[in-house]
């Protein structure tokens, strides 16, 4: 999947969640997943690579291998950014 969407990458971190989650649960655990997220949506982590194009053009990984996880920087980076540019213009339309 090629996105610049934080909420698609967002949506494959809770699959990737789920499968690290359903690893590890007991029966009933893995039952209530499965209620939260069907298991054909699971995602394996080794499955996953996620890459970002930096500033010098520059392509870098954006998996977190601690967390095992799509890295939440870059998420809170995107949404912080558009949060400015959301508020900057909001000041311009209601004179702040």
């Amino acid at each position: 999947i090629t996105t610049h969407s934080p909420y698609i990458l967002t949506a494959l971190n809770n699959c990737i969640l789920a499968a690290s989650a359903h690893a590890t649960a007991s029966a009933e655990q893995q039952e209530t997943i499965a209620k939260l997220m069907p298991q054909h949506y699971h995602l394996p982590f080794a499955n996953v690579g996620a890459w970002t194009v930096n500033e010098s053009g520059i392509v870098e990984s954006i998996r977190d291998e601690e967390a095992q996880l799509i890295g939440a920087s870059l998420l809170d980076t995107v949404s912080q950014e558009f949060e400015g540019v959301s508020n900057a213009l909001l000041d311009i339309m209601y004179g702040a």
